[in-house]
């Protein structure tokens, strides 16, 4: 299994970023999506291999994730390709959902509801 989980998050956060619309986010606020969406991200892919895997692997992952270093997360993960469509599946189900939740933040905040 190849999983590029870097440049997902990088593509993602550009389609976050364009769907918030044509308004130019300032630099702060797109570093900070960025990290909630990397964090989210990151907790969705444990959630899918915390119940499957255990033990030394589970702390490996963890570890790759703290450290972002997403080239030794794919080493790792080229070991299960049968968790593949998981975790793309729910990947794609946590961005959806994040993404709402921001869009709605959005609105509120335009609207001084926050």
């Amino acid at each position: 299994m190849n999983y590029d989980l870097n440049k997902e998050i990088d593509e993602y956060s550009e389609e976050l970023f364009s769907d918030l619309g044509p308004m130019a986010l300032p630099e702060e606020t797109k570093a900070y999506l960025y990290a909630r969406l990397e964090e989210h991200l990151h907790k969705a892919l444990l959630t899918v291999l915390t119940p499957v895997l255990h033990g030394q692997e589970i702390r490996r992952i963890h570890e790759a994730l703290e450290q972002e270093d997403y080239k030794m997360l794919n080493k790792i993960l080229k070991k299960y390709p049968q968790y593949k469509n998981q975790l793309e599946g729910k990947i794609e189900q946590e961005f959806k959902n994040l993404k709402a939740v921001i869009a709605e933040e959005q609105k509120n905040a335009s609207r001084g509801t926050v």
